[in-house]
């Protein structure tokens, strides 16, 4: 049987920020857009449009 070595997302150079409790905290890296909590679901549908609107021109 064949086992596969997963490493940890900080074994592969993830960087990790945060903010205080309940927050908005939303961090962009090339397309990807990540946030903390639903405080930041505002800010993440602000990011999106613009990743998406350069995309699209």
């Amino acid at each position: 049987m064949l086992k596969a070595r997963y490493s940890s997302s900080f074994e592969q150079g993830v960087t990790q920020t945060k903010a205080t409790n309940f927050q908005k905290h939303v961090v962009v890296s090339d397309r990807l857009v990540t946030e903390q909590n639903p405080a930041s679901a505002i800010s993440v549908a602000e990011q999106m449009v613009k990743l998406l609107t350069a995309v699209a021109v």
